[in-house]
């Protein structure tokens, strides 16, 4: 903006003024506009990088933070020193595993966008948002269990312009429709809120967290959705995948690609670790998006995958399902 405005007065300069009168006023030119600007392109190196945004964030004592990314906006609860915080730092959190599954499953995505992605356990939108203003998709489902995170996600969606093509519930997507579920909320990581099934303590201390009610659905309640056939739904559900699936019977039928998370720690607080194992098989191919190249394996393979992170492992990875 100040080349721009520098490119101006120069041109003027030199259409209106004798030589010695023009030299005279560029001097001062020089003299006051190129410290701003050499200013203005220091500030830009220090502070627009992942390094500067970590210790502002760090000294931030608002509650609520709004981030303007490259391409999205979105309000941030400076409590959640995990998702959000990664979120502000890097502008995206998690959303490059998004783009390689639905790269495997359309290859012509860039160009012509899928018609659904049902985003399960949304929390505030890191992944439906860019899906759908980026046109990797035309709509997104938005499937959120914690009022907090869902008052977020709902923000989010409204001041990305985003409204007509998100829809949105605050449910917990479960095996049976309409059930009171409680859910545990960790004190730091807004993302680690999980359905609650076991009360022993764990390794990240889910005996002390608080607890919450909530109504769950089942994913097979949204088949109506899936009328069109370039469809994908990502899950991020800490644990409760096995049982989700459980409650996808016509989902699973259709062959709906899905991405879910493997973590044999939170799937055996769930008790649904061999669940998990029986639904993957329904499918035919799987595919583990943490790889550089990911390669197509037979489903079947989802049980050396998990000995290999170890059946009690707090190890993860992602995989797609198709």
């Amino acid at each position: 903006m100040l080349n721009t405005l520098l490119d101006k007065i120069y041109n003027y300069l030199h259409d209106n003024l004798d030589s010695e009168s023009k030299l005279l006023i560029i001097k001062v030119i020089n003299i006051i506009f190129f410290p701003l600007i050499f200013i203005v392109k220091l500030s830009s190196f220090f502070f627009n990088n992942p390094f500067s945004r970590y210790i502002y964030f760090e000294s931030l004592k608002k509650k609520l933070v709004i981030l303007n990314s490259d391409k999205e906006k979105y309000i941030l609860n400076f409590y959640d020193k995990v998702l959000f915080k990664f979120l502000y730092i890097n502008g995206t959190y998690d959303f490059s595993k998004f783009e390689t599954a639905i790269k495997i499953c359309y290859p012509n995505s860039a160009l012509n966008p899928i018609d659904l992605v049902v985003n399960i356990g949304a929390n505030i939108g890191s992944i439906c948002i860019p899906a759908v203003n980026r046109n990797y998709t035309n709509k997104s489902i938005a499937i959120e269990p914690d009022p907090q995170n869902y008052r977020c996600l709902v923000s989010n969606i409204y001041i990305n312009n985003l409204q007509d093509k998100i829809t949105h519930y605050c449910n917990a997507i479960s095996n049976e429709n309409n059930k009171e579920l409680e859910l545990e909320q960790s004190e730091y990581n807004f993302a680690d809120h999980r359905i609650s099934v076991s009360n022993t303590e764990g390794i990240f201390s889910e005996s002390k967290r608080d607890k919450i009610k909530v109504i769950s659905k089942t994913l097979d309640s949204f088949i109506d959705f899936f009328e069109k056939k370039r469809n994908l739904i990502y899950m991020d559900v800490q644990g409760y995948e096995g049982i989700v699936l459980q409650g996808s019977a016509k989902i699973i039928k259709k062959k709906i690609p899905i991405v879910l998370e493997v973590w044999p720690y939170g799937l055996n607080r769930t008790r649904s670790l061999q669940i998990l194992v029986d639904m993957v098989k329904k499918y035919t191919y799987l595919y583990v998006l943490s790889e550089k190249n990911p390669k197509r394996r037979s489903s079947t393979e989802i049980e050396k995958i998990i000995n290999s992170l170890g059946k009690n492992s707090t190890k993860y990875i992602d995989i797609l399902i198709m």
